[in-house]
C-alpha cells in the first residue's frame, strides 16, 4: 500500500534519504561505508554490493541471460529487460507534472524532472563539477585517470564511452548510407539520423533562447546555445591561451599540439586534422568521378559549390543588409557570416597591441594568423608567381583569384544591375554601391569632415593631413606617406616590371598606372542626372556636378 500512499516511514541517519522498506534502506547504509568487500577475480574492480559484483562479471564472460522476445536482444540483467520491452508496447503511462512529456518507465521521469528543478546529485571529487546521471559522472572521471577501456577490435584504438567506439566503426570501418524517410537526406550512421529528424522533423520544440528565441528539442541545447550570447568560453587549452564554448572544440584543437591527424583518405593516404576537412577533399574525388549528387548551384548566378552549407554562405551575399544576421553593436554593420563579424570587430580595437613582430623585417601584427600569413612572403617556396605578370601570391586561392584578372572570367552576378564581379567580396563591396549615400558613407575625417564608405579608405586618407613619410625606398631613399605609393616606385627600379595594356599596346612602369589608363578604352557610362553629359569616371561626375552646377551628388 506504501506505494500508493507514498509512505516512507525509514529514514537514513546519515543523509536523512526515505524509504517505504526496511530492506531498501540496509542496502543504502553501504553507500556510506568506504570499504568495497567484493573484488572481481580478474580485472581487480572493486564493489559494495556482492549482486553489483555478479553482475560486472557477466561483462568478462558476455552472459546475457534474458532476451527480448519481440526483437531478440539480449540483457545481463532482467531490469534492463523489463524497460526495454516499454519500447515496443508503446506505452507511455508515467508523465511528467511539469510539460506533461510521457515516459515508457518511472525512473526516466525522476531523471527528466532534474531539467526543471537544475538538481545535479552527482558531484567529482577533483574538480567538484557536477551532473544529472551518475553515468555522465562515471565517463567524466575517465578524464582525469585516462582510462579508455573501450578497444576498437580492427585499428586498435581505444575510448572512453563504447558510444564513441561505435560511432568510430560506422565512420571510419563500416561507413553506411542510411536515408531518412521523410527528406530522403543521408546520413553515415543512425545517430546522425535521430538527431536529424528529431530537429527538423519532429513538432514541439519546447525550449527557445530568451536572446533570439530561436528553439530547441533539449534544454541543453539552450545552455550550450547561450554561450554564444555570453562569450563564455570555460574550456581552456593547457599549452597555449585558446580558450573555447565547448569540450569537443578543445578535444579538437589539442590536435594542433599533439600532431595527432585522425582523418585519412583512402584513396591519396592523405590524413587531416578535422572531419570536415576530410569530408571536402573526398567530395573532390567523388566530383572528379562525375558524381553530380554533391553538387550545390546557386539560382542566381548558377555558381555550384561542394558543400550545401558553401551555398547558404554565398546566398546571404544578395540578402539586404537588414537581413544579414551578424551585425556589429558598434557601427550596426551587418554581415553574411559570424567569422567576417569578429574580423571586423578588431578595426573598433583603436589601443589593441600589435605584439607579434616578423623575425625577418620587423613589421608588427596583431594576431598570430596575420604573422602567419605574412611570413609566407619572406618563404620562398610558398611564394607562387603569376605566369603572366611580376605578381606574387602566398596562396594558391590568392593566385586563383588573381587569375581571374588575366582570364577575364566573372562568376558572380550582381542582382540589382548587369554588373558581373570576378570574386565574392567583390560583389559584396558592389553591392553597397547600390545603397543610399548616408547608409554607405559612415565614416568620417575629423580633419575636414569628409566622409567614406570604408574606414581602411578613411585610414588612407588622413595620411593627406600628416607631414610625415616614414615609407622609404631602400635604394633612392625617396620617402612617401603611404606603403601602396613606396610599392607603386619601387617598380622604376624593376627593369622587368612592365604592364603592357592589351588595347593599344601602350606599356607602363605600374599597374596603376595601366588601370587609370585602360579606362581611355571604355564607354562614358557615367552621365551627370542635370546636363546628361557623359564621363569614364564617376568622381568625374562629382567634379563636373560640384564645379559647374554649384551641386552636391546625391
Amino acid at each position: 500500500m506504501r506505494t500508493h500512499t507514498g509512505e516512507r516511514p525509514y529514514s537514513c541517519d546519515i543523509c536523512h534519504k526515505t524509504f517505504s522498506q526496511r530492506p531498501h534502506l540496509k542496502i543504502h547504509k553501504v553507500v556510506h561505508i568506504e570499504e568495497r568487500a567484493f573484488s572481481c577475480s580478474i580485472c581487480q574492480k572493486n564493489f559494495r554490493y556482492k549482486y553489483s559484483m555478479t553482475i560486472h562479471m557477466k561483462s568478462h564472460t558476455g552472459e546475457k541471460e534474458f532476451s527480448c522476445d519481440i526483437c531478440q536482444k539480449r540483457f545481463n540483467q532482467k531490469g534492463r529487460l523489463k524497460k526495454h520491452t516499454a519500447i515496443h508496447s508503446g506505452s507511455k503511462i508515467f508523465s511528467c507534472p511539469v510539460c506533461q512529456q510521457t515516459f515508457s518507465h518511472k525512473s526516466y521521469v525522476k531523471t527528466h524532472m532534474r531539467s526543471h528543478t537544475e538538481e545535479r546529485p552527482y558531484s567529482c571529487h577533483i574538480c567538484q563539477k557536477t551532473f544529472v546521471h551518475k553515468g555522465s559522472l562515471k565517463i567524466h572521471s575517465r578524464e582525469h585517470t585516462d582510462e579508455k577501456p573501450f578497444s576498437c577490435d580492427i585499428c586498435q584504438k581505444t575510448f572512453t564511452q563504447k558510444p564513441h567506439l561505435n560511432q568510430h566503426k560506422q565512420t571510419q570501418h563500416e561507413r553506411k548510407s542510411i536515408p531518412c524517410n521523410i527528406c530522403h537526406k543521408i546520413f553515415p550512421h543512425k545517430a546522425y539520423l535521430d538527431r536529424h529528424v528529431k530537429t527538423n522533423h519532429m513538432e514541439g520544440k519546447l525550449f527557445s533562447c530568451p536572446v533570439c528565441e530561436k528553439t530547441f528539442t533539449e534544454k541543453s541545447y539552450v545552455k550550450k546555445h547561450m554561450t554564444i550570447h555570453t562569450g563564455e568560453k570555460q574550456f581552456s587549452c593547457t599549452l597555449c591561451p585558446a580558450t573555447f564554448r565547448e569540450q569537443k572544440f578543445l578535444t579538437t584543437h589539442m590536435r594542433v599540439h599533439t600532431g595527432e591527424r585522425p582523418f585519412s583518405c583512402s584513396e591519396w593516404q592523405a590524413t587531416f586534422v578535422y572531419r570536415s576537412t576530410m569530408d571536402k577533399h573526398m567530395q573532390k574525388h567523388k566530383l572528379k568521378a562525375g558524381s553530380q549528387a554533391l553538387e550545390h548551384k546557386c539560382a542566381q548566378c548558377s555558381k555550384i559549390y561542394q558543400s550545401k552549407l558553401s551555398l547558404k554562405n554565398h546566398i546571404r551575399t544578395y540578402l539586404p543588409d537588414a537581413e544579414k544576421p551578424f551585425k556589429c553593436t558598434i557601427c550596426l554593420r551587418t554581415f553574411t557570416q559570424n567569422v567576417y563579424l569578429k574580423s571586423h570587430l578588431v578595426t573598433h580595437e583603436t589601443n589593441r597591441e600589435r605584439k607579434h613582430t616578423c623575425p625577418v623585417c620587423g613589421l608588427k601584427l596583431i594576431s598570430k594568423p596575420s604573422l602567419r600569413v605574412h611570413m609566407y612572403r619572406h618563404d620562398e617556396n610558398k611564394r607562387l608567381q603569376c605566369k603572366l605578370c611580376p605578381r606574387i601570391c602566398t596562396s594558391q586561392y590568392q593566385m586563383t583569384r588573381h587569375e581571374k584578372t588575366h582570364s577575364g572570367e566573372k562568376d558572380y552576378k550582381c542582382p540589382k544591375c548587369d554588373a558581373m564581379l570576378s570574386t565574392e567580396a567583390g560583389l559584396i563591396r558592389h553591392l553597397e554601391r547600390h545603397l543610399p549615400d548616408a547608409e554607405r558613407r559612415k565614416f568620417k575625417c575629423n580633419k575636414c569632415e569628409k566622409l567614406f564608405t570604408d574606414k581602411s579608405v578613411l585610414k588612407t586618407h588622413q595620411v593627406v593631413h600628416s607631414n610625415e613619410k616614414k615609407y622609404k625606398c631602400s635604394q633612392c631613399n625617396k620617402a612617401y606617406k603611404r606603403p601602396e605609393d613606396l610599392k607603386e616606385h619601387q617598380f622604376i627600379h624593376d627593369p622587368e616590371s612592365i604592364y603592357t595594356c592589351p588595347a593599344c599596346q601602350k606599356q607602363f612602369k605600374s599597374k596603376k598606372k595601366l588601370r587609370m589608363h585602360s579606362i581611355i578604352h571604355t564607354d562614358r557610362k557615367y552621365t551627370c542626372s542635370i546636363c546628361s553629359k557623359k564621363f569614364l569616371r564617376s568622381t568625374d561626375v562629382h567634379q563636373h556636378v560640384k564645379n559647374m552646377h554649384k551641386a552636391s551628388v546625391t
